[in-house]
């Protein structure tokens, strides 16, 4: 049996980040083991949708993912489609403050008209499509009306639309299989610069009470870090029509007043869910979305 697979690039990353992101990904092996999921024998191709900025004063996190595509780019297999990110500014209504973002354009039209075309072709028997996004539902009812079978994929279920799983033959969660294609990131190591001839520091002797011994944590678990991010929600409610804020568009492009860093975002809203001080919902158009408990 002939399986496909489709990479929704941002949504596959978000979704990594937020649930496995001390691991590496072995891309050739997630193939295998995907095509093996599907019940196939045979990859005929994945493909991998993502924007990138194509503003020539690239920042780190640009040239980071242009060797990342680079790489994919030669696993067996593995075709690459890169779309313009575009800048686009809003106005907050509250503060009249302007915030610019960069928005993929393309990528989602540009995967459905692939995947029915491929699928008219009878270029495979299955399709795994590795994103919850139901603006994707178009391609799932087309695929399966052309007597394919389509299953959709993600991180936990992160971002699974339910009216995306309900038209899908199956899912497919890639938290089961990471022993099969992913690896541990390794610790980074602690070194030491020893400096000749440096005077020997002067140190207080070490306390003997317990009650004085403050643990160094996560900087994401800092109070400050979760006032903070709640006081940028609250923020983004009032600046969106009916306080509808996108989970993925508040955790990687909105930009924030205060020192919120992106990366620190996930775990700081995990936190919030379990202190139940935040709330994720699925929205009317089948995303994620997340408010104010309360």
């Amino acid at each position: 049996m002939r399986v496909a697979i489709w990479f929704d690039g941002n949504n596959f990353y978000a979704g990594w980040r937020l649930t496995a992101a001390g691991t590496r990904v072995d891309f050739e092996a997630l193939s295998r083991w995907l095509t093996a999921q599907a019940g196939g024998t045979v990859l005929t191709g994945a493909w991998y949708y993502t924007g990138v900025d194509d503003d020539p004063a690239a920042t780190e996190s640009t040239a980071r993912l242009s060797g990342f595509l680079t790489m994919l780019e030669h696993v067996p297999g593995f075709f690459v489609k890169r779309f313009p990110r575009v800048s686009r500014t809003t106005r907050c209504s509250a503060c009249s403050a302007e915030h610019t973002y960069s928005q993929e354009k393309g990528v989602d039209t540009t995967m459905v008209a692939d995947m029915i075309r491929l699928a008219a072709h009878d270029a495979f028997d299955v399709m795994i499509l590795v994103t919850g996004d139901a603006d994707h539902l178009p391609g799932i009812q087309a695929v399966r009306e052309l007597g394919k079978r389509a299953l959709v994929c993600t991180w936990g279920g992160y971002g699974l639309s339910q009216r995306l799983r309900a038209e899908a033959w199956g899912h497919v969660d890639l938290l089961t299989g990471l022993e099969a294609f992913a690896t541990p990131l390794p610790k980074p190591e602690v070194t030491l610069e020893v400096v000749q001839d440096a005077p020997e520091p002067i140190v207080d002797p070490p306390s003997t009470d317990e009650s004085e011994t403050e643990e160094v944590g996560d900087p994401a678990s800092d109070p400050g870090m979760h006032a903070a991010f709640l006081s940028e929600l609250e923020r983004a409610q009032r600046h969106f029509q009916a306080g509808y804020v996108g989970l993925a568009l508040f955790l990687h492009r909105w930009m924030t007043q205060q020192d919120l860093p992106h990366w620190m975002r996930p775990t700081i809203l995990d936190a919030l869910v379990a202190q139940g001080k935040v709330e994720v919902y699925e929205a009317d158009d089948g995303k994620l979305a997340l408010r104010l408990a309360g």
